[in-house]
């Protein structure tokens, strides 16, 4: 197994995630997080240049967890929920999200520099 797996590039930033929880819960996958992690749950989302697009979703809040390596900060971010532009706006580094990132996992390949919680019953019937 080891030999297959030294084929691979790891890339802590996908533009894709299909994150569905089995029996085992977990609280984040690559850049997305939820509080309350429920088994059977779905998100689909992508990144495609400063948009952020949730495609699919069981859950009603989500947290989107970002860095400069998958989206530039600098400009401001649109978040998409099922077409319908949910968010527009820049998003400061906050020192605080990055010193929880670093403590969360060790990991000097993924940091986050800030996050974007999103609450979506309101826009579930849409």
């Amino acid at each position: 197994a080891v030999g297959w797996i030294t084929r691979f590039t790891r890339n802590p930033f996908p533009k894709k995630i299909v994150w569905k929880q089995d029996d085992v819960t977990h609280e984040r996958f690559y850049w997305l997080r939820v509080k309350t992690p429920i088994k059977g749950s779905l998100i689909i989302a992508s990144i495609d240049g400063q948009t952020i697009n949730i495609e699919k979703t069981t859950l009603s809040e989500i947290t989107i967890m970002l860095n400069d390596d998958m989206i530039n900060m600098d400009r401001e971010i649109i978040v998409k929920y099922m077409g319908n532009e949910i968010f527009n706006s820049t998003v400061p580094r906050d020192i605080n999200i990055i010193e929880k990132s670093i403590k969360e996992y060790g990991d000097p390949q993924s940091v986050y520099f800030s996050e974007i919680l999103l609450s979506l019953d309101k826009f579930k019937s849409r």
